[in-house]
This record gives C-alpha cells, sequence and structure tokens, in this order.
C-alpha cells in the first residue's frame, strides 16, 4: 500500500498524541484509577509502531490490523465499563444496580446484536468473517451501552 507524506504525518500526529497522552496518565499516576483506559491507549502506540512496519506487506498488515481491531474491540468495551463504573459511582448507583434495574434494555441490546449478526453480508473467508462480527458487534454494543450509560447518569 502506498503512503503519501500527509498520511505519515497523519500518522505520526496520532502516534504522538497518544505516547504523551500515555506520559500523563503515568506520571500523575492516573493509570490507578482508569487500568483499562490506560492499557488501551498503550495499545494503541504499540498498534501504530506494528502497523507502521508491517504495512508494506499486504497480507500481514491485513492480519495484524484485524487482530489488534479484536483486542481493541475488547479494550474498548472494558473502558466503556470503567467509566460506567465511575460516574455511576458519583451517582451513588452500581453496574450491577444498573443491569438489574434495565435488565430488558440488555435483552433487546443482544437480541438486536444477534440479527445484525445474523443479516449483515460476509465474506467466505472464516477469519475475515470473524473480524467483521467483532468489529461490528462491538460497534453496536458500546453505542448500546454508552446510550444506557448517558440515560442512566443523567436522567434518574
Amino acid at each position: 500500500m502506498h503512503l503519501g507524506t500527509g498520511d505519515y504525518v497523519l500518522w505520526l500526529a496520532g502516534f504522538a498524541l497518544n505516547l504523551g497522552l500515555l506520559c500523563v496518565l503515568l506520571h500523575k499516576r492516573r493509570f490507578q484509577k482508569f487500568p483499562w483506559f490506560t492499557l488501551l491507549i498503550a495499545q494503541d502506540a504499540v498498534q501504530t509502531i506494528v502497523l507502521f512496519w508491517v504495512h508494506p506487506h499486504k497480507a500481514a498488515n491485513f492480519y495484524t490490523y484485524w487482530s489488534f481491531e479484536a483486542l481493541d474491540a475488547f479494550l474498548r468495551l472494558m473502558v466503556l465499563f470503567e467509566v460506567a463504573r465511575v460516574l455511576l459511582a458519583q451517582c451513588g448507583m452500581t453496574v450491577s444496580g444498573l443491569v438489574q434495574r434495565y435488565w430488558s434494555f440488555f435483552m433487546v441490546l443482544v437480541g438486536a446484536l444477534a440479527a445484525f449478526a445474523w443479516f449483515t453480508p460476509s465474506s467466505p473467508y472464516m477469519p475475515i468473517k470473524v473480524a467483521i462480527r467483532i468489529g461490528q458487534m462491538s460497534s453496536i454494543c458500546v453505542g448500546g451501552l454508552t446510550s444506557l450509560l448517558i440515560v442512566a447518569t443523567f436522567f434518574f
């Protein structure tokens, strides 16, 4: 894949910002309060370095990118849980209490995820199919949980 100068500048800027944020998190010891977020930022920095070195090799770049995306999806869900825990604690609520209160919303969310995964077109190749499903499901799940978190913290 051919990258122009602008692409390299954006890539370097993103890496520098991630590295700067990681340094602040470590220096101010914020990693103790937000360990999953710190891990996500560190993973983004490592991902940038690895993808920079493998980007000339098409197959290696593809599998490396999607492997990191699977890890990224998991870490983003954990960050959402971490933020929910901190925000709900400020409101005097817990995540388990929220789940008990809004269990029907979670059932609808799981049903929507299953329906979306069933009806979306996909590739006949298993690694590609798995990567696409992980990306789709994590995006929908994070969106649904974020909506629930907003409703719970601002309206109750």
